[in-house]
């Protein structure tokens, strides 16, 4: 059995305007400022480059947000970095030789990004900033046996978090209604902004929609029942969300 993390978010590279002279983690749920897991920092000058090792044991299977701040030498908390972490306990077989996964789109088979089934424990790095929307996303991951043929294996939808104290990004001024939702759904975006792109993902990485039209209104009515990623860009800004169609 083979326990692979597949982590969303480079951590470990730490600047602020004065010396860090203290960090803490916790996952999921904030304890409360100085209640995290103490991190030993090294000395510094505002810039912190080091390695720690964050153990995810009593972590349960799936996706947990992983939240890290550290303190300055002026006594003020910053939430410093935060990251998205995937936990899987897969029984793979011997004649597994390879795997990849890819996030809301299917690059095709053998195009997604390859993990080294190496260890019992994996970590992939990936950088949300620059890949992900705002919002919630599908990651998907399959195998390969020595036969050459390539199986799905896991797939699970997870949710990239925007910076704190900004509430006017797209994802979170954004209403989708009814969702689930029959046959139509309407997009509000509440800013009087213009919809520039749309495009839907099924749950296997699918592209089935896509339009450069603003859109208030989708008529998915000919679409199976399932979930799908409804995926919206308007004024340079990117969200992600999860639609059931019924």
């Amino acid at each position: 059995m083979k326990r692979i993390l597949i982590l969303v978010l480079l951590i470990g590279h730490f600047t602020i305007a004065q010396s860090i002279s203290t960090a803490e983690y916790f996952f999921d749920e904030d304890p409360g400022v100085g209640n995290g897991t103490a991190l030993s920092v090294d000395e510094n000058s505002g810039q912190l480059i080091q390695n720690f090792t964050i153990t995810t044991a009593g972590l349960t299977e799936g996706f947990h947000n992983f939240h890290i701040r550290t303190q300055g030498t002026n006594g003020t908390w910053s939430l410093y970095d935060k990251a998205t972490i995937y936990i899987k306990d897969f029984e793979m077989t011997s004649d597994v030789v390879s795997a990849e996964y890819f996030i809301d789109s299917d690059p095709g088979t053998g195009n997604g990004t390859s993990v080294n089934i190496t260890s019992q424990t994996q970590v992939i790095n990936v950088d949300p900033e620059d890949t992900l929307a705002e919002g919630e996303h599908l990651f998907y991951i399959r195998v390969l046996n020595d036969n050459g043929l390539w199986s799905f294996y896991d797939s699970a939808i997870f949710t990239i978090e925007g910076v704190l104290g900004i509430d006017n990004s797209l994802f979170r001024s954004t209403s989708i209604y009814p969702n689930p939702f029959l046959n139509t759904f309407s997009i509000d975006l509440r800013h009087n902004s213009a919809i520039e792109e749309i495009q839907v993902f099924d749950f296997k990485g699918r592209e089935v929609f896509h339009s450069n039209a603003d859109l208030p209104e989708l008529d998915l009515s000919s679409f199976a029942s399932g979930i799908y990623i409804l995926k919206i860009r308007s004024h340079e800004q990117y969200a992600s969300f999860k639609i059931i169609k019924e």
